[in-house]
């Protein structure tokens, strides 16, 4: 069933035009089975269903019976929720076009609808088989879809390969790619495939922005940078390499390289308040503490809601001793997110730093609930109880991270901290020969943590055998 329709169904073929013409004025006029095609793929293109029904029946009146319009038939029982009958319908069509490309790509479909994934994605690597070029890569990337949706993104991967493979150029290809990688948990592994591809083809600009990307999210910002460098040298217009390469030159310090870049985008994208905010952050790490708040309120007049210039607020309110102030900014962005834990850990932190212990440690707990795995926030929980000499709960709380969260040194030092404090002098010995004994570099994050320590003769003859 080959059609002969050369103007994709996104643009108006002049066919279209006069169908449209004749049913506005709501005359009838007659279309051969090659022009009904084309005004159907029209109308289902833009998912226009009403009309594509209209326009179905007329043709099959005229037309009763035509293979090309039994196929749209099928295709819209299936838009409109009814994939059984999409499957009645291509059962006849399969006995006379056994190994027909639209037919079985809609049977495909319509068995994913009803549940029979495996089916579909058998039919679908069978067809792939035998095509090549622009069909081929359609069907790959529904396979991509589908095994990503019912067996995972690592059997996604190898489909989005081919993808790439035969048209390099497609951008969502790339995007798709590197979602499977970090949700399979293969960063090193996406860096050599997106280096290979760079190494084939040095000018392509799509793989080494998804080179930076994924070392990116490896923390591998120099390299990150060099790849969007590159990129951005081949396509300067890439402001999704621009925004990336902007956040990875914060994570190395690097504020006014950042800064720069944020001014770019917001040069190209002035209503987009994200941007603003990160340059007042760039602002705020360089010192600049007045045009970090001017930033900051230039967006909140863009978005009043926007929860992270409010955080960015109590944050310059903290710095300049007005906690007061800083509380209230606080205050309105967990308002407006109350599910972010970063916002709730700020908030218990000034609650601390205020003298407020009730609503600190309830704070806490709440920034902890949204994201128990989080070691800063456990960390800074206990540096609270701490404050307050609570010896027992610190003790709790550090035997607990350690069991659920991991054998960090951090721990360590909070539960040195408070033994010392109480002068409980054998106990804190032990954790320092303990903590020493499997964590050596220590004592540096010791010097920098608490100090106080190391004034302590009994301590300070103890490292003399590390």
């Amino acid at each position: 069933m080959e059609d002969n329709n050369t103007i994709p169904p996104w643009q108006e073929d002049p066919v279209v035009v006069r169908y449209k013409s004749l049913a506005q004025s709501k005359r009838t006029g007659f279309f051969d089975v090659e022009e009904f095609q084309v005004i159907l793929d029209h109308f289902l293109f833009h998912m226009d269903l009403e009309k594509a029904s209209e326009a179905l029946d007329k043709a099959l009146a005229q037309h009763p019976g035509a293979d090309g319009l039994l196929l749209r038939k099928a295709d819209l029982k299936l838009l409109n929720g009814e994939p059984k009958e999409t499957l009645r319908i291509l059962s006849q069509l399969q006995m006379i076009y056994p190994t027909d490309t639209d037919v079985l790509s809609l049977k495909a479909e319509a068995l994913n609808a009803i549940g029979q994934n495996d089916r579909a994605i058998h039919i679908l690597e069978a067809l792939s088989r035998d095509m090549e070029g622009f069909e081929k890569s359609n069907v790959e990337m529904r396979l991509a879809q589908l095994r990503y949706t019912h067996t995972g993104a690592l059997s996604a991967i190898p489909h989005w390969h081919e993808v790439i493979t035969i048209d390099p150029e497609m951008e969502m290809a790339y995007t798709e790619l590197e979602e499977c990688y970090v949700e399979a948990d293969l960063l090193e592994e996406s860096a050599r495939y997106f280096r290979s591809l760079v190494d084939a083809n040095p000018y392509n600009s799509q793989a080494w922005s998804s080179l930076g990307s994924c070392l990116r999210l490896d923390e591998q910002y120099e390299s990150a940078v060099a790849a969007f460098e590159y990129a951005l040298a081949i396509d300067e217009m890439d402001d999704t390499s621009k925004a990336l390469m902007a956040y990875s030159l914060y994570q190395l310090d690097r504020y006014q390289e950042s800064l720069d870049c944020y001014a770019q985008l917001h040069e190209s994208f002035p209503d987009e308040a994200t941007h603003l905010c990160c340059m007042a952050e760039c602002l705020e790490q360089l010192g600049r503490l007045d045009a970090a708040d001017k930033r900051y309120r230039e967006v909140l007049t863009q978005n009043a809601e926007y929860a992270d210039a409010r955080l960015g607020l109590a944050i310059l309110r903290d710095l300049e001793g007005e906690t007061h102030q800083a509380l209230k900014h606080i205050e309105t962005a967990v308002g407006l997110e109350p599910e972010n834990p970063e916002l709730w850990l700020v908030y218990a932190k000034l609650l601390s730093k205020s003298g407020d212990d009730k609503r600190s440690r309830l704070s806490f707990a709440r920034a902890l609930q949204l994201n128990p795995d989080d070691l800063e926030t456990t960390l800074h929980f206990i540096d609270h109880l701490c404050d307050q000499d609570e010896e027992d709960m610190v003790l709790e709380k550090v035997q607990v991270a350690l069991n659920e969260l991991g054998d960090h040194p951090e721990l360590y030092l909070r539960a040195l901290r408070i033994l010392h404090s109480v002068n409980k002098t054998e106990e804190y010995s032990t954790i320092l020969e303990l903590m020493l004994d499997k964590h050596p570099k220590a004592l540096e994050l010791l010097k920098d943590y608490y100090p106080l320590l190391l004034e302590d003769e009994h301590v300070l003859s103890l490292l003399k055998n590390y």
